[in-house]
């Protein structure tokens, strides 16, 4: 892995200037190891998939 696979552009509309008015209700990307499988879901989510 190389510092250079994490530059891109962002657009400023795309960042988050303030939370949710609910935090249950933000975001997640998660990323499947073993294949590579990329998923929306949603932050509540996260405890499903940390190991």
């Amino acid at each position: 892995m190389r510092v250079a696979d994490f530059t891109f552009e962002l657009p400023d509309s795309l960042i988050a200037r303030h939370p949710l008015a609910e935090r249950r209700s933000s975001r997640l990307l998660t990323l499947d190891g073993p294949t590579g499988a990329l998923a929306h879901r949603q932050f509540t989510d996260l405890l499903e998939h940390l190991r």
